[in-house]
């Protein structure tokens, strides 16, 4: 019937293929006002055309091969069932909406046409080149206000203004790896050009993450950095020159360490690590901490179903006002940490389900010496311990999508036979 309706079927797929690279573009540049409100259309037409495609039973069939997809969609119906013992039903109906991205891309993604294997690298520029354009204009607003106020807007909340600056950095650290995966494969025309293009982005991309001052942003990035540059020392015969960048990365993170204002926060808080925190500071780390501390006891009340999909935030606050932590009440902080987020949520089963998540494909990926799937696993699961990034679509797309096509697209992925 559709065949009939859609003679050239080709087409559908090839328009599919393209709202989906469209999309891959758009979620670094998510929050720029204009692409914010396109947004749900491009999705929304990459949908329809997925159904337009039709070959459903293929479609299925690649799904009973990878079942790494049900883990996501599993994730979510367990936030589904935490809906049935959530008192605040209208906070519980917004968390499944903002983490809807969990349902759909694996379903679009075990269902996507051939064109997606065959233009992988094309699906990874994307993503660069999104964070490319999102970088330059950040950094060409605080050279303008520079030059013209003498006004320093280069670090943190005054680059990054549209989108928090963790988020971003968290995206800089994945395409820093896809970068060295595009070098490793080494299979473009003009390949000294693009390799010259690469090396330049990767350095380009790496100062963005100092400036954007994220603390887990800038040890992602040196852990992607070190990881990488060591698998090309493992695999090289030319040593010397590895080495010796390998030996710049480590210098240029412990300066990072010392001199990014954020980090001296860090320093102070373990020094006084033996001293009680006080429950009035404002001091970022410091407040986790607290957090943190409430959360645990939320967990010991709540142990086995948590206390609903809805009612964390709820729960907290009650906290935070019986122990008068004034800061977090005030800015009504969440756990800045998935993990724990997600045990106050759904209890001990949505804790094993999240950390299945990441500990059974990060197991897949070692077998097949996918580095990708590796490094984003760590790059994300990293940033999960200090954010509850799954509480804001800027972090559940960008996980939801990425982690569905890493599984479910496989060219060769290795750095290691480069």
């Amino acid at each position: 019937m559709l065949n009939k309706i859609i003679p050239n079927s080709s087409l559908i797929q090839k328009i599919n293929f393209y709202f989906g690279l469209l999309i891959t573009f758009w979620i670094p540049v998510c929050k720029i006002p204009i692409c914010k409100k396109i947004a749900p259309y491009i999705l929304a037409l990459w949908i329809i055309t997925w159904f337009l495609e039709a070959n459903f039973k293929n479609k299925f069939k690649n799904l009973a091969k990878n079942k790494l997809l049900f883990l996501p969609i599993l994730f979510y119906l367990l936030h589904i069932i935490g809906l049935a013992y959530s008192y605040n039903i209208d906070s519980a109906f917004f968390n499944l909406q903002v983490k809807l991205s969990l349902l759909i891309f694996p379903v679009l993604f075990f269902g996507s046409n051939y064109l997606y294997k065959a233009n992988y690298k094309i699906f990874l520029l994307s993503f660069v080149t999104g964070c490319f354009i999102i970088s330059s204009i950040y950094l060409s607003r605080a050279f303008y206000f520079y030059l013209a106020d003498n006004c320093n807007l280069f670090f943190y909340y005054d680059l990054s203004i549209f989108e928090h600056p963790t988020y971003l950095s968290m995206y800089l650290a994945f395409a820093i790896a896809i970068l060295f995966y595009l070098i490793a494969s080494n299979k473009f025309k003009n390949k000294s050009t693009f390799k010259i293009l690469f090396q330049f982005l990767i350095v380009f991309f790496s100062v963005m993450i100092f400036l954007l001052s994220s603390k887990a942003g800038i040890i992602c990035g040196f852990i992607v950095l070190f990881s990488t540059l060591l698998l090309r020392i493992i695999k090289s015969r030319k040593l010397f020159p590895k080495i010796l960048l390998l030996t710049s990365v480590v210098l240029l993170f412990i300066f990072a360490l010392k001199y990014n204002f954020r980090f001296k926060a860090v320093e102070n808080v373990i020094k006084n690590a033996q001293s009680e925190i006080s429950i009035t500071t404002v001091e970022s780390s410091s407040i986790r901490i607290l957090i943190w501390k409430v959360s645990l006891e939320l967990i010991k009340d709540n142990f086995l179903i948590g206390v609903g999909t809805g009612d964390v935030k709820d729960e907290l606050m009650e906290k935070y006002k019986t122990k008068e932590i004034i800061s977090a009440e005030s800015k009504q902080l969440n756990v800045h940490n998935q993990f724990l987020e997600t045990f106050v949520g759904l209890g001990i089963i949505g804790f094993i389900i999240l950390t299945l998540l990441f500990v059974i494909p990060f197991i897949a990926g070692i077998k097949e010496k996918n580095i990708l799937l590796i490094l984003f696993l760590i790059i994300v699961g990293f940033n999960l311990l200090f954010e509850s990034m799954l509480n804001r679509q800027a972090g559940v797309v960008f996980f939801a999508f990425f982690y569905s096509f890493l599984v479910f697209v496989k060219p060769d992925y290795s750095f290691a036979n480069k």
